[in-house]
């Protein structure tokens, strides 16, 4: 064999072999989960109607992003009392928002960022719906309505659990210049409690005796925004997804 012939038959090779590494890589990059196209965002933001400890509503930004990864979930809060709390309801958020929209998340990692003021309370349960909506936008690429909040449990099957301080969240969602936000179901009737008291006057005492009661009333009566019951995140999803 010439030297010109050797040249060119390792000159093939080396083409063939670049050609089945390209065809390698493409084949490898197909079976990892696309989970956002070119040009698509891959971090979003949510208010979560919050208590204080002197039970008065607020509102905290949540930001929510993916990451190339391993499939982990990581929460970067300043409160510890709150990362105790949420474990269980951010896994739960993540699963059921990886359900919903039928995407596989070995190949990212879910990131969960808050920074809470002074003396606000964030509950983990009553966050996880809308931890849950705020993903499922990023997988959706479908962006999150300006206005719109969501307090909630997130629970199995993708359904909506109810909360407290449903009153005093609203209050915030209001002050928030927020339009509308979402309940659980059941949640758009409250229990306002009535005191009554008598009083007996005796010699050198004043007896004053109270009772409560506790009467129903519509929370959409005490505020301006628009008040929804949501049942499962699908329902929620779609009034606060554009």
């Amino acid at each position: 064999m010439t030297n010109d012939m050797k040249i060119i038959l390792l000159a093939i090779m080396l083409l063939f072999g670049a050609m089945g590494f390209r065809a390698y890589e493409i084949a490898t990059a197909q079976t990892t989960p696309q989970i956002v196209d070119n040009g698509g965002f891959t971090k979003t933001q949510v208010f979560l109607p919050a208590l204080t400890e002197l039970n008065n509503g607020f509102l905290v930004p949540l930001y929510v992003e993916i990451k190339p990864g391993a499939g982990k979930i990581l929460v970067n809060i300043d409160n510890p009392s709150f990362i105790v709390d949420t474990q269980q309801s951010v896994r739960k958020a993540v699963e059921q928002a990886a359900s919903l929209t039928n995407t596989d998340l070995s190949g990212v990692d879910v990131i969960f960022s808050m920074s809470t003021q002074g003396d606000t309370v964030v509950s983990g349960p009553s966050a996880g719906a809308a931890m849950s909506v705020a993903l499922s936008s990023i997988l959706l690429q479908r962006h999150i309505k300006p206005g719109v909040i969501i307090t909630g449990q997130i629970l199995d099957n993708g359904k909506i659990g109810i909360v407290g301080g449903i009153i005093e969240k609203l209050r915030a969602a209001e002050k928030g210049n927020m339009s509308m936000m979402l309940v659980p179901p059941g949640e758009l009737v409250t229990e306002e409690p009535i005191q009554e008291c008598t009083e007996k006057s005796s010699t050198g005492y004043v007896e004053r005796r109270c009772t409560v009661s506790y009467r129903k009333a519509g929370v959409a009566e005490q505020t301006s925004i628009n008040v929804k019951e949501v049942s499962t995140l699908q329902e929620a999803i779609d009034l606060m997804l554009e």
